[in-house]
């Protein structure tokens, strides 16, 4: 099976968009970087070959690879990631693995979901898209060690099913955080590809949603990571960064409808004292509520050294939550357990998770939470970031705008809306922001 034909289709991997010219309209925006500040692009590697498959076997398949890679005018990838890792490396004589052995329906289809039943697949691709990146000449490889969410978007309560609750889920993907560092080093080692003559990409620890996964989430969940990579002694250490992905940080708020005020649409566990206290101090005034939440994370000062990419969305409002502890919750959990086809529970559940979570809108867009009087400060903060980066005595790595706008169509149009003209609305809301990213990056999943 590849990512669109999985029985279990996850919110991500089933958005890799058909062929139609999209090298030429993806050559088209890029010559307009003058305009739009985009000279390059991010490669979703499954784009490129399906996640359960090696992703080369010989010299002339690697050498089709970096073809295609350089045709896109590719300068990072990002990884191919599976649902529920935190189950799969658990091992097989722990409940949260036989649990998700049994919502697979068995172990075969468990297989193909995965490409084996061991975890030792999805590592061996990490470490092929890694050493892709390196021949390539990349700078920056976005992984997902510190997310995890449910194979079945919806179906699972993790506390119940795995009994695993939003701090062991962490915990996990913090060590396999660690064994994908270690086994990637081992790799490089025997290929001998470390040495000075050799430049290695940054690995971009993006961050988890809220609702609908768990693992890494906030600033002082990747302050635990680096701590643990420090005292663990982990090889490559020093190339991991941080990747924010600002529609991830939105999906903790949703808005009352009555009182349309704004709070964090999650269990009352998980609502963090920094929340409470954010709730407070903007008296749940919505759009100064999202800039807050997003501030406090991405402009953490003890952080922001370590973050290497900024991945620029919105989110519309939600006026109920529809997910909590990764499971759907109340009419529409009852939705999805009605359904008898696991491929009609995906689609719904994943229908869920595009329309109120992960929709990745236009900044500027009506229904989206940041206004630019709460934006502009922020934005000038990241340029300021950027000059001083760029300024420093000391070698340090450039800070990256992505315009992650992949739910858009690439090509034709949807209501209007392809993704370059929701890149050149992206852009204005930046300009009436004050701020213009040159050098930016264009998200591409064709």
């Amino acid at each position: 099976m590849n990512d669109q034909d999985s029985v279990f289709t996850s919110s991500e991997t089933s958005r890799t968009l058909e062929p139609n010219n999209q090298i030429d309209i993806l050559a088209r925006i890029l010559s307009r970087e003058a305009e739009l500040g985009v000279s390059s692009a991010e490669t979703y590697v499954p784009s490129l070959k399906p996640r359960e498959v090696a992703l080369w076997r010989s010299s002339s398949e690697l050498s089709e690879l970096l073809r295609e890679l350089a045709q896109r005018r590719t300068s990072q990838l990002h990884c191919s990631y599976f649902g529920n890792p935190s189950c799969l490396f658990a091992g097989p004589q722990t409940k949260a693995y036989n649990a998700l052995k049994s919502n697979f329906g068995g172990a075969s289809a468990m297989q193909s979901y995965y490409g084996d039943l061991s975890g030792e697949h999805a590592i061996e691709r990490v470490c092929d898209e890694y050493e892709l990146a390196i021949h390539a000449g990349l700078d920056h490889y976005t992984a997902h060690f510190g997310i995890d969410y449910s194979f079945s978007d919806g179906m699972y309560d993790y506390a119940k099913e795995y009994g695993f609750d939003r701090h062991d889920v962490l915990q996990a993907c913090v060590l396999q955080t660690e064994t994908y560092l270690r086994r990637i080093y081992e790799r490089l080692l025997s290929k001998n590809l470390l040495g000075k003559q050799v430049a290695l990409p940054t690995i971009g620890i993006e961050n988890a949603g809220w609702g609908l996964e768990y693992g890494i989430q906030d600033s002082s969940d990747f302050k635990a990571l680096f701590t643990h990579l420090e005292d663990r002694n982990v090889p490559l250490r020093e190339l991991v960064m941080v990747d924010w992905d600002l529609n991830h940080l939105l999906h903790a708020l949703g808005r009352d409808r009555s009182s349309k005020r704004a709070s964090f649409f999650l269990p009352e566990d998980e609502i963090t004292e920094v929340m409470h206290r954010l709730v407070s101090e903007t008296k749940g005034e919505c759009a100064a509520l999202a800039m807050r939440w997003i501030s406090e994370n991405v402009l953490d000062p003890k952080l922001l050294p370590r973050v290497r990419c900024i991945h620029l969305s919105d989110c519309s409002w939600k006026s109920e939550a529809y997910f909590a502890r990764c499971q759907a919750v109340g009419v529409h959990l009852r939705t999805l357990e009605a359904e008898t086809s696991p491929e009609q529970r995906a689609a719904l559940g994943e229908q869920m998770v595009l329309t109120y979570y992960d929709n990745h809108l236009h900044l500027g867009s009506a229904d989206g939470m940041l206004e630019k009087r709460f934006f502009a400060p922020f934005a000038r903060a990241l340029q300021a970031e950027e000059a001083r980066r760029s300024s420093t005595l000391h070698v340090e790595r450039p800070l990256i705008l992505l315009h992650e706008l992949k739910n858009y169509p690439f090509s034709g149009s949807e209501g209007g809306l392809n993704q370059e003209v929701a890149l050149q609305r992206q852009v204005e809301f930046l300009r009436g922001c004050g701020v213009f990213f040159q050098g930016a990056r264009l998200e591409v999943r064709f």
